[in-house]
């Protein structure tokens, strides 16, 4: 429109090889050449862009993993309606690169039992709750972090994955709660905003321990013998009825 600005903004990664060592140092800039419109273009080309200097000795946040101190530790039995069960547990570490933000996690069930058999699943991350949204299948689990959870470099948080057994006719059934692949965590560093995944090719990456549920016990009532059966008469207190 008449009067109004345009501004354009070019974005891109330098990906020459996966070593940068033989052009650290070099200075890199983009340049606006021309422009192709049939509008008339008034001022001097070239435009030059801001210059950016490679460099080859960065050192970029990473992420070390190992089992929670809330992580169950065993494979465990527990009783229907049994409530704030916790199935599995992790704790991650940032280097002392930069400090990371956590965004989300995707648990998934591979256990027997199926979503009908658990109830209020969360995730909690250093104590505080989010909800873990089941998706159409019915087996995964993921939970975001709005704006993200810091881990300040050198520190470390605690993430459990916890919930209630609700179901009916889940006797014997289990349930296990695994992390497929490391990209199943979402972590960005802070200092130079690239995403951090934690190390490892296994599938499942992390892999719970099995959770298996048991039915509950019913006792066989009878009847005593203490109170024989016999007439009630009018009118007279205290007598035995059973």
């Amino acid at each position: 429109n008449p009067g109004q600005t345009m501004m354009l903004t070019v974005a891109g990664n330098i990906q020459t090889s996966a070593n940068l060592s033989n052009v650290s140092g070099q200075i890199v800039s983009l340049q606006v050449v021309s422009v192709n419109t049939s509008s008339p273009v008034s001022g001097s080309l070239p435009i030059n862009g801001a210059s950016h200097t490679i460099n080859s000795t960065l050192t970029l946040g990473s992420l070390s993993t190992t089992t929670s101190s809330y992580d169950p530790g065993a494979n465990v039995t527990k009783s229907l309606g049994d409530t704030a069960v916790r199935f599995s547990g992790v704790r991650f570490t940032a280097s002392s690169a930069e400090d990371l933000k956590f965004y989300s996690i995707r648990w998934r069930n591979t256990g027997t039992g199926s979503a009908s058999d658990i109830s209020n699943v969360m995730t909690y991350v250093n104590g505080t709750a989010y909800p873990a949204v089941l998706d159409a299948t019915g087996k995964y689990y993921t939970s975001t972090f709005p704006g993200g959870i810091t881990i300040a470099k050198g520190n470390s948080i605690d993430v459990y994955v916890q919930g209630d057994i609700t179901g009916s006719n889940s006797a014997s059934r289990t349930v296990k709660f695994d992390i497929d692949k490391v990209t199943d965590v979402y972590f960005v560093g802070q200092l130079y905003g690239y995403g951090v995944a934690p190390s490892g090719t296994y599938t499942p990456w992390f892999s719970g321990y099995t959770v298996t549920i048991q039915a509950g016990t019913a006792t066989i009532i009878s009847k005593a013998n203490e109170v024989a059966a016999q007439n009630i008469a009018v009118n007279v207190p205290n007598q035995p009825l059973g």
